[in-house]
C-alpha cells in the first residue's frame, strides 16, 4: 500500500477516534459498534405512548443499515451511504392493544458495508397503567380537580374548574400537558415536609398559552386564605435536552429530574401569559436547595416562552440552568434573591425584561449572569453567553443600605446587554468581573443604557462602558421611571433587530416604552404592591 494512502487512512482513524489493525499491510477496519448514548436501556410506558432510543453508531468501514425490531416486527429501519458515524434519536409508539404488565423487547442491529454486524443491543419496555390520579376535592371551600403523581398520558387542564397540585406532579417523557387559557392552578402548602411543583420532564411538552385577559395562574393554595407567602410551593420546572456546562443528564437536588443534552433546538412546548406566585420553596431533605418561580433546566430554543411574570418568589424569579431558550416580555417582582439569573452555560436571548426588587430585605441582583454557580468551573464550555435587550431594573432605593446590584456578570460568564435602564440601586448599577480588553465590546457589552439615582453607577470592572463614548451610555434620569414606576424609556440609537431575528425593532432604552405600548397591562401581571395591573 502506498505511504500516502496509509497516511490518509491513519488520519481518518484518528478523526473518528477508532482503531483498527494491519495484517501484511492490509488495513482491517474495526467492527461496527452501536451503543445507547444516554446509557438507558429500559422504559415504562402506557399503551399509545412513545419511547425514544438515543443511539451512537460507528463503523470504520462505513455504516450500511440499522434495524430496530419490537419482538419479531421491524419497526424502524435506516440505511446509509458514505457515512461512518451517526447519533440519532428514534421514536416508536407502544401499540394501543398492549396490556398492563406486558414486556416489549426491542433488538437493535447495525451492519457495516462489509456485512459485519455489531453485537445486538436490547431495550425493554414495561407497559404500565396510568401513574397519576385525578379526583374532585374541596380546598378552602372551593371545588377543584386534585392531581397527583406522574402524568404519563396526554392530558388537559381545563379552565372550567381550578386544579390542585398535591405534591410533585411530573409530566413524563413523550407526553404533552395542555393548559387552557384562564386556568388557575393551586399548589398544596406542605411546609418543610412536602414540595408541590409542576415538572415537565425531558422529552415531554407543556402547551400553556393564556391570553392577556385570561392568563394561566399558578399560585399557592394559601392565597385562598389570605395567608400566602414566598416559598409556599416549589414552582414550575422545565427540563430540556439542550447543552449545559454541567453536562448531559445532570440532576439537581430534590428529585426534580435530569436535564441537559446535546440538542440546542430542543422543544419543550409553549408558554404564554403565565403568572407564577409565591414559589421558590426549599426542597425537603436537601438542606437549603430552593427552586424558583420558573426554572428552565437545559431548555432549548425550540421552546416558545413569552409574557411570563413571577410574583414574590422566595428564590430567583426566573432562572436558566444552561440551555438556549429565548424569552420575550418577562416581568419579575419581589424575589428573595435575583429577579433573573442565568448560569451553567445559558446562551439564549431575551428582550423586554422588567425586574423590581423587594423593599423589605436585601435581594442581591436584578440581573445575574454566571457560568459556574460557585466559581469552581468558570471556563467550562459551553459558557454562559446571553444577549439581552430592552430591560429595566429597579432596586429597593439607593439609600436602603442593602448590598443590591442592578447587573452583575461573573464566574466566567459573558453577556451583551443593550438598551437598558438601571435605577435605585444601593450598590453598583453594573458590575462586570474579570473581563479582558478583548472582551469589551465583543463578548462583554453594556450599551445604550441609562443609569441614575444609584449609590454607585459602576464597579471598577465596568467603568470603561461609561467612559467610552462608543457604548452610548448615559447618567441621566428617564422620565416616568423611579422607585415605584417602570413605564418610560430613553432615546437610543441602537435597534436590537440588528442582533437577530428573535429581536423586535425597539429603538429605545427600557423594558416598557410608554403608556401607549405598555405590555404589562390587561390583568395578567401582579405588581410589587400586590395589585393586579389592569
Amino acid at each position: 500500500m502506498k505511504p500516502r494512502i496509509i497516511s490518509t487512512i491513519l488520519a481518518f482513524m484518528l478523526t473518528l477516534g477508532i482503531t483498527g489493525c494491519y495484517t501484511d499491510n492490509v488495513f482491517i477496519p474495526q467492527e461496527p459498534v452501536v451503543a445507547f448514548s444516554d446509557n438507558v436501556n429500559t422504559a415504562r410506558q402506557v399503551p399509545g405512548g412513545t419511547i425514544t432510543l438515543r443511539l451512537s453508531l460507528q463503523a470504520a468501514g462505513g455504516l450500511k443499515e440499522l434495524s430496530v425490531r419490537r419482538g419479531q416486527t421491524e419497526v424502524i429501519k435506516r440505511t446509509y451511504s458514505d457515512k461512518f458515524i451517526d447519533r440519532l434519536e428514534l421514536v416508536d409508539t407502544i401499540p394501543a392493544t398492549a396490556r398492563e404488565n406486558d414486556v416489549l423487547n426491542y433488538s437493535i442491529l447495525l451492519t457495516d458495508v462489509q456485512g459485519r454486524t455489531a453485537p445486538a443491543l436490547e431495550y425493554r419496555v414495561t407497559v404500565v397503567g396510568a401513574t397519576f390520579n385525578v379526583a374532585d376535592t374541596l380546598v378552602a371551600g372551593q371545588q377543584m380537580r386534585r392531581v397527583r403523581g406522574n402524568i404519563n398520558a396526554n392530558y388537559v387542564f381545563s379552565a372550567a374548574r381550578p386544579w390542585f397540585l398535591d405534591g410533585a406532579v411530573f409530566v413524563d417523557e413523550g407526553r404533552t400537558l395542555t393548559i387552557e387559557p384562564g386556568t388557575r392552578i393551586y399548589a398544596r402548602f406542605g411546609g418543610a415536609n412536602l414540595a408541590s411543583m409542576l415538572v415537565i420532564s425531558q422529552g415531554a411538552q407543556i402547551i400553556a398559552e393564556g391570553t392577556r385577559e385570561n392568563p394561566i395562574v399558578m399560585t399557592s393554595e394559601r392565597t385562598l386564605r389570605n395567608m400566602a407567602n414566598r416559598g409556599d410551593w416549589a414552582g414550575l420546572v422545565i427540563n430540556g435536552r439542550a447543552q449545559t456546562s454541567a453536562g448531559a443528564g445532570s440532576v439537581i437536588p430534590g428529585g426534580v429530574g435530569a436535564f441537559g443534552g446535546m440538542n440546542d433546538d430542543d422543544n419543550s412546548g409553549s408558554l404564554r401569559y403565565i403568572r407564577v406566585e409565591y414559589a421558590g420553596q426549599i426542597l425537603p431533605n436537601t438542606g437549603s436547595f430552593q427552586l424558583n418561580g420558573i426554572s428552565f433546566h437545559g431548555v432549548g430554543r425550540g421552546t416558545k416562552a413569552e409574557y411570563l411574570t413571577v410574583f414574590n418568589s422566595a428564590n430567583q424569579g426566573i432562572r436558566f440552568y444552561g440551555g438556549t431558550v429565548n424569552v420575550k416580555y418577562a416581568a419579575v417582582f419581589g424575589s428573595g434573591q435575583y429577579e433573573f439569573r442565568a448560569d451553567f452555560g445559558w446562551r439564549g436571548q431575551g428582550q423586554f425584561w422588567l425586574g423590581m426588587q423587594r423593599r423589605d430585605t436585601a435581594a442581591e441582583r436584578v440581573f445575574e449572569l454566571r457560568n459556574s454557580p460557585d466559581g469552581s468551573s468558570n471556563t467550562t464550555e459551553p459558557r454562559t453567553d446571553g444577549t439581552i435587550a430592552n430591560f429595566t431594573g429597579i432596586g429597593p432605593g439607593q439609600a436602603s443600605g442593602f448590598p443590591n446590584y442592578g447587573v452583575r456578570v461573573r464566574n466566567g460568564a459573558f453577556g451583551r446587554l443593550y438598551n437598558g435602564i438601571l435605577t435605585e440601586m444601593p450598590e453598583n448599577a453594573i458590575r462586570f468581573d474579570n473581563f479582558t480588553a478583548t472582551d469589551l465590546g465583543t463578548r462583554g457589552v453594556f450599551a445604550n443604557s441609562y443609569l441614575f439615582n444609584n449609590r454607585r453607577n459602576n464597579h471598577s470592572g465596568a467603568a470603561l462602558f461609561l467612559e467610552m463614548a462608543r457604548f452610548g451610555n448615559a447618567l441621566t434620569a428617564v422620565q416616568g421611571v423611579d422607585l415605584n414606576n417602570f413605564v418610560g424609556s430613553g432615546a437610543s440609537t441602537f435597534n436590537p433587530q440588528t442582533l437577530g431575528s428573535f429581536f423586535s425593532p425597539a429603538q429605545f432604552s427600557g423594558a416598557v416604552q410608554n403608556a401607549a405600548n405598555d405590555w404589562t397591562r390587561g390583568g395578567w401581571v401582579r405588581e410589587l404592591n400586590g395589585q393586579i395591573r389592569q
